[in-house]
């Protein structure tokens, strides 16, 4: 079967190639490459080290793909968050717990918004970065905060293989070009002498040692072409039409110059009303001499553009592991949502296979920042069930 002459019965590689060069996608084929660059204290995050902020502009352009990530980040991050251990606490430690809970780094965050954006930043990213902020004489750590990980870049290894400084810019692409510099973040147990220090957790792969990938990552040509299909649809409302209005002229302007005046005149009159008025414009001798005007039609243009959107998808949704897009309040044009006992089951499911093997990810994470602060808890998300 093809769908803009692209075979989609094919092997998926076959695919990929095809969808490439169809769609002129500047998208990472393959694991982007962690490499070490001459000059560069940090390891760089795909050629042009750029790869987060290439996968940011997916979830901007991709409007199914940014519905499955913010859906199940909140899915994730559930209603709140409790801790086992907490009657065993000392009096000093069940106040600091209390202050980190209601107010974690002197912001008008919650405890609750740092855990979302765990969990967006894991689901997006494949990773998750925490913040220990001492006090104000540089002691114990006593504030946490979340850094995205999209804006972090690893050192290299020391010799005992670990990473003991992060890299922080928003802007990484002026980086790039030399008119910024990014901030060194030591990682804890390397920062004596500084204000904060950064724990980062990616999840595990073999193909990248020292950043994430997210779960979504092998169908990433699927969201760019479902991203681009969107392009296109909108290329043709704005420019793929035929002309509302041919105009003849049966005797030629005397000079190019003069032909090209009428035209921009003509354009500017029938665009005055602000709609997307085309004016088609054609200068010959006598009525005999001119031209036919016959559109040129693409067959069954919106049916190809629907099947490819319906496959992009069902791509994007099986990558995610969705077991009902209904689940995260995503409609899908092919009813997959079920009844009331299928939903059950798709939710019993999603939450085995996704939800709660982040939720532990997460909460082993953040035990370990509090270890660091001296309190010692279990941290435990409270489910988010979307049936109830």
């Amino acid at each position: 079967m093809k769908i803009f002459g692209l075979d989609i019965s094919r092997n998926k590689q076959e695919i990929i190639k095809d969808a490439s060069v169809m769609f002129g996608s500047q998208n990472y084929i393959g694991t982007p490459i962690a490499k070490e660059k001459q000059g560069d204290k940090w390891i760089s995050f795909g050629e042009d080290n750029l790869v987060p902020q290439y996968w940011i502009s997916l979830l901007m352009r991709s409007a199914i793909h940014r519905a499955c990530v913010v859906s199940k980040a909140t899915m994730i991050a559930g209603k709140g968050i409790e801790f086992i251990g907490y009657d065993n606490l000392s009096i000093e430690a069940k106040a600091k717990l209390k202050t980190l809970i209601e107010n974690p780094n002197g912001t008008d965050q919650s405890l609750s918004d740092l855990v979302y954006q765990w969990a967006y930043n894991s689901v997006a990213f494949g990773a998750m970065a925490i913040e220990l902020i001492k006090s104000v004489d540089k002691g114990k750590y006593t504030q946490i905060n979340n850094i995205d990980a999209a804006h972090l870049r690893s050192g290299k290894y020391n010799n005992y293989g670990k990473v003991d400084t992060y890299y922080y810019s928003r802007h990484w692409e002026k980086v790039n070009n030399k008119t910024e510099k990014p901030k060194e973040i030591h990682t804890v147990g390397n920062d004596e002498d500084d204000r904060s220090a950064i724990m980062y957790f990616k999840k595990p792969d073999l193909s990248n040692e020292y950043y994430g990938l997210p779960d979504y990552y092998s169908a990433i040509n699927w969201i760019e072409a479902d991203a681009k299909s969107g392009d296109l649809q909108l290329n043709n409302v704005n420019e793929g039409y035929q002309p509302s209005l041919v105009i003849k002229f049966y005797k030629k302007p005397s000079s190019p110059e003069q032909e090209d005046e009428i035209v921009r005149n003509l354009n500017r009159q029938y665009s005055a009303s602000g709609k997307k008025n085309k004016v088609l414009v054609m200068f010959s001798n006598s009525k005999e001499d001119a031209p036919d005007v016959d559109p040129l039609k693409i067959e069954n243009f919106d049916d190809k553009l629907i099947t490819l959107s319906e496959q992009c998808v069902q791509q994007i949704l099986t990558v995610n592991r969705i077991t009902s897009p209904s689940l995260l309040g995503i409609p899908v044009p092919s009813g997959l949502a079920g009844g009331g006992t299928e939903m059950e089951s798709a939710y019993k499911i999603f939450d085995g296979v996704v939800v709660t093997p982040e939720q532990i990810w997460i909460e082993k994470n953040l035990q370990k920042a509090l270890y660091r602060m001296g309190i010692h808890v279990q941290p435990k998300i409270i489910k988010l069930n979307p049936l109830e």
